[in-house]
């Protein structure tokens, strides 16, 4: 994945509902009816997406962040695997890509 390109939320990764339950995420996906769990880091990528284009560089330090961890605490395979897997999601996407 290139660091320097940017990523978005699709129409479907605007539409979700969450609900906070101990240490993880459940997210209910209306575009397909399916439900989600999520962990820490995953619900940080998509809160970081809500407002803005980010670049994966910026990703991981807003992602960070919100974890209240350090850049160099954040794992980048964690980081790698979140955003691999809200793309296969369709709730993600590189930006430039067709909108959804």
């Amino acid at each position: 994945m290139d660091k320097n390109r940017s990523l978005v939320l699709t129409h479907a990764g605007r539409e979700l509902a969450w609900q906070e339950w101990d240490d993880v995420y459940i997210v209910y996906q209306p575009s397909s009816a399916e439900t989600h769990v999520f962990n820490d880091t995953t619900a940080a990528v998509l809160q970081s997406l809500e407002k803005d284009v980010l670049t994966m560089a910026e990703i991981g330090d807003r992602t960070a962040q919100w974890l209240d961890l350090g850049r160099d605490e954040l794992s980048s395979g964690d980081l790698s695997f979140a955003l691999g897997r809200l793309e296969e999601l369709g709730l993600i996407e590189w930006s430039g890509t067709a909108a959804r």
